[in-house]
């Protein structure tokens, strides 16, 4: 089967004048190591978007704003200012909370082929497909 792999790719190759044959290698290298960084990216990615979703948990971040004003009015903010930067925090932890849900449907972590959980698969075919 790599062999007819080989020829298919060969066959392709002869089709795409001589002068642009070797753009079309260096792309394909590139392509692959871009797949190989998605490799190893896959991992780390997927703990960040763990260690995001946790510190965006609802109880945790009601603890974080009330320990937040707690701070401001013991280092002597008066209330209402401290009252206002709480707000503000508040409303950035949520904006924060959005944007990683955004984050996540951008990577597809809850499309088909493409979930972080799946990308090794795809990647496997995809190196399968080019032999």
């Amino acid at each position: 089967m790599s062999g007819e792999k080989n020829e298919e790719n060969e066959k392709y190759l002869n089709m795409i004048p001589e002068d642009d044959r070797g753009d079309v290698i260096m792309v394909r290298m590139i392509l692959k190591s871009v797949t190989e960084f998605l490799k190893e990216a896959k991992e780390p990615i997927e703990e960040l978007l763990k260690t995001l979703g946790a510190s965006l948990d609802g109880s945790k971040i009601g603890q974080d704003v009330a320990k937040f004003y707690k701070s401001l009015i013991e280092a002597g903010i008066p209330e209402d200012m401290a009252k206002q930067m709480t707000t503000d925090y508040f409303q950035k932890r949520v904006e924060a909370a959005n944007i990683l849900s955004s984050l996540t449907k951008i990577l597809g972590t809850r499309r088909g082929k493409y979930m972080l959980s799946n990308i090794e698969k795809v990647i496997e075919k995809e190196e399968e497909e080019e032999e």
